[in-house]
């Protein structure tokens, strides 16, 4: 026989077929499934504990890797500046000029 929560937990009528044996059984079962949607929870929470170290340690290492990357493109972006600066410096002949002050032409 199958029963309802709000079957369970209502108090029966006087004309109900549903006796309190029946009604203690159900009460039973029903704390048995509590505990067993527990204990379902409790692993879903270990793993999500897992899956959330893993998470925190791919997020370390990707932070490296964007550190590095980071690194990487500011030595990029300097030496444009210098080849930059050295190619206007030549183009206005200061490149020259200096030359001839440090020779002391």
């Amino acid at each position: 026989m199958c029963y309802y929560i709000e079957d369970v937990m209502s108090k029966p009528k006087e004309d109900s077929p549903v006796t309190d044996d029946q009604m203690n059984k159900v009460k039973a079962f029903r704390r048995a499934e509590d505990w067993e949607r527990l204990a379902i929870l409790e692993v879903r929470v270990d793993d999500h504990e897992a899956d959330i170290k893993e998470i925190v340690k791919n997020q370390e290492k990707l932070t490296a890797a964007i550190d590095t990357v980071n690194k990487t493109l500011l030595q990029i972006k300097y030496v444009i500046i210098g080849a930059v600066g050295v190619i206007l410096t030549h183009e206005m002949g200061l490149l020259d000029a200096v030359l001839a002050i440090v020779r002391g032409v």
